[in-house]
Formats: structure tokens, C-alpha cells, sequence
């Protein structure tokens, strides 16, 4: 199982230039996804899953926002450089979620299964402030079920496959920003020969 916590990958200003590209978004409270027979709905229970707000970046405003761009750009040579999925090459980032936690906010335990289906391999959540109260990144990996918890440091990336167990504690003061991508990669053909 595959993480890897990295320190000081966005600085500050690229932090706080981000989070004001965020607050400009239509923010509204997110849903959680669960699948239904073979199609994904929102869960009819939020409060059992999660509550927080957030908005989405596509591959436009990834294009066209510079921050996006530049972040979109070095996770994929990062990615690259790191190999956390041998025999392939990441290509771009397809989408970003902006997430803002208030106080009382969560997101309970789950892996990134609908992510999965649309093809990811690897989430990576980029941490953009850290001066809240609790709000938590924790993980539980599948050879013990310990909890394990995520050092909060403005800035910084988590990355994992995205089929690991993740949650954030509820959040007990301030706000939390964050910002979550599954990027897009293709396989390497081995060579016959």
C-alpha cells in the first residue's frame, strides 16, 4: 500500500492563492458518493458519511487558472519521479476538489472507489492551511486497521493509493482548506522482445 507525505510542496502564497480561487467557486456542501446496482448516486444520508463543502476545478479552470496549472504540472512530474505505480507514466490531472471544513465538519472512514472506477490509482490531498483545531487526515492500513494520522502542515501533499481507508476528524475550531486530485495515467507496455 503505497503513501508517501511530502512537506513544503506549495508555499504559502501558492496556498493562499488557491484558497481565494476556492472561495470564489459556487461552494455548497458536498455528497458523498455510493454506488446503486452500477450507477453512482449521491448517499441519501450525509450526516452518517460526512459533512463538509466544496467545489470542483476542471480541465478548463486547470488550464486556464495559473496556480492550477503549475500545481496540476509539478504533481505530475512528482508522480513521475516517485513511480508509486510501477511500469506506468502519470499525464495530467482531470479534475481538482476544493474542500472547506467548518467547525463540526468531518469525512468519515471510506477509500476512493468511484475514483477508482473512473480510472485513479493514486489520490493526493494538498493541505493548504493548518491553523484549525483537530480536522485530522487519518488512514488505517489493511495489514493492522491502526489508525494512523497525517502530520498538519500548510503546504504539504499526502499521497496513497487510492484504495486506502482515509478519514478527516471532525474539525473542533476554525476552518480547514484542502484540495484533493486523482491523476490520470497510462500503462507502459513492457517490451516482448
Amino acid at each position: 500500500m503505497y503513501t508517501n507525505f511530502i512537506e513544503s510542496f506549495l508555499t504559502e502564497d501558492e496556498c493562499s492563492t488557491i484558497i481565494k480561487s476556492g472561495l470564489k467557486t459556487d461552494i455548497r456542501r458536498l455528497t458523498s458518493v455510493e454506488k446503486v446496482g452500477d450507477v453512482y448516486e449521491s448517499s441519501k444520508n450525509e450526516d452518517k458519511h460526512h459533512k463538509r463543502s466544496g467545489s470542483y476545478f476542471g480541465p478548463d479552470d486547470i488550464k486556464n487558472i495559473e496556480i492550477l496549472n503549475n500545481v496540476s504540472t509539478r504533481t505530475v512530474e512528482l508522480l513521475n519521479k516517485l513511480q508509486p505505480m510501477k511500469n506506468s507514466t502519470y499525464i495530467s490531472i482531470p479534475k481538482l476538489t476544493f474542500n472547506e471544513y467548518i467547525t463540526g465538519d468531518y469525512l468519515n472512514y471510506h477509500s476512493d472507489i468511484h475514483e477508482i472506477e473512473f480510472g485513479a490509482t493514486i489520490t493526493v490531498i494538498y493541505q493548504l492551511n493548518d491553523n484549525y483545531d483537530e480536522g485530522f487526515v487519518t488512514y488505517k492500513l489493511s495489514e493492522n486497521g491502526k489508525e494512523q494520522k497525517v502530520p498538519k502542515k500548510a503546504g504539504s501533499i499526502f499521497i496513497f493509493d487510492s484504495t486506502l481507508l482515509h478519514a478527516v476528524s471532525k474539525l473542533t475550531d476554525g476552518v480547514r482548506y484542502s484540495m484533493n486530485s486523482w491523476p490520470a495515467f497510462r500503462i507502459l507496455k513492457k517490451s516482448l522482445v
